[in-house]
């Protein structure tokens, strides 16, 4: 039988693998089978009282789960006697999965929502919201909200030659350029192909812009 932690552990593997595309829309579904499902009577007695141990862990464990989270048992024939045996952990949603993993998931995963919400909005057509989420995860709010104001002024009709200092965006000096730059080649731009100007996404073609306009700005700073 698994034990809380192992459970846990497998938990925060799987919310590792799909939290962005979650948040991005996709269904979730966590349940958790603890390795009693298929484990005959005779299983049972011979390893019981390592099965008690197990059951008596995920009793205190039980107790003290948030909302949203569920064990179920199963009987067992043993010595004569029916024993429920944990079976099975439910999470109901990513927000529970969250909260159970500690207080740095939880800020992540609400951190992702308010960026989804925000994303949507501003570029419906975006082609991978959820590859863009994962690119900007560990970027800060102030960096997120240069980038979504800077990828809109790109989206939109503007003059060509313009160095990154002359972007008209709040913020965006020759450094914030460059960040965003670099951070659009580790997956921005890519998951936003699918979107052109007039439907409100960002291009290939934008991305080359603003590393043009971030060498540009390099070569007449000296930086």
């Amino acid at each position: 039988m698994k034990t809380p932690a192992l459970a846990l552990a497998e938990l925060e593997r799987r919310v590792a693998r799909s939290w962005s595309q979650v948040v991005a829309g996709a269904p979730w579904s966590a349940a958790l089978h603890l390795g009693t499902a298929s484990l005959a009577s005779s299983a049972a007695e011979a390893r019981w009282p390592e099965l008690h141990r197990g059951a008596l862990a995920w009793d205190v464990w039980e107790r003290t789960a948030p909302d949203g989270v569920r064990l179920t048992r199963r009987t067992v024939r043993v010595h004569r006697t029916d024993q429920p045996l944990p079976a099975t952990l439910h999470v109901a949603s990513l927000e529970a999965a969250a909260n159970l993993l500690g207080e740095g998931w939880a800020r992540r995963v609400a951190r992702a929502r308010a960026r989804h919400v925000q994303l949507v909005e501003c570029f419906p057509d975006v082609e991978d919201p959820a590859g863009v989420l994962r690119a900007v995860d560990t970027w800060s709010d102030v960096d997120v909200d240069v980038l979504w104001r800077t990828a809109s002024w790109f989206a939109g009709p503007h003059p060509s030659g313009l160095t990154a200092r002359q972007v008209p965006v709040e913020g965006l000096g020759t450094r914030a350029c460059c960040s965003i730059a670099r951070g659009s080649r580790r997956g921005v731009a890519r998951s936003w192909q699918g979107g052109g100007a007039r439907r409100g996404g960002v291009t290939a073609g934008d991305d080359n812009a603003v590393q043009v306009r971030c060498d540009a700005a390099r070569a007449t700073a000296g930086d």
